[in-house]
């Protein structure tokens, strides 16, 4: 994980204080080795509606870049559209994933996933 993070540019903190973002320990880390971890197993695509126009929606999806972010029709979409996400504060707390997926996609990824 120190090489993905170094090869991106970012540096590893001494100590918790100094960091921005904090690697915590998934559920799925805990249960899988490494090589497994790179194959998902589910298919399903999760998305977050970020803003609307007219009948068009911008959407986030999961566990993607934000440059993957795509405008869809609001019937393309479905369920109900979740609560905004207020303005985060302090440090963020991603998981092992975030840093595999800045490798695989050589691009930040969106915290909030």
């Amino acid at each position: 994980l120190t090489q993905i993070i170094t090869s991106h540019g970012g540096t590893v903190a001494t100590d918790e204080e100094s960091a921005t973002h904090v690697i915590v320990e998934s559920p799925r880390d805990a249960n899988q080795s490494t090589d497994k971890m790179d194959t998902d197993s589910d298919d399903t695509e999760y998305l977050r509606a970020l803003q609307k126009r007219g009948n068009f929606v911008l959407v986030h999806w999961w566990y993607f870049p934000d440059s993957y972010d795509t405008w869809l029709t609001v019937a393309d979409i479905e369920g109900e559209s979740p609560p905004s996400i207020p303005p985060h504060t302090g440090k963020w707390k991603v998981t092992s994933r975030w840093l595999r997926d800045l490798e695989k996609f050589n691009e930040y990824m969106n915290e909030h996933d």
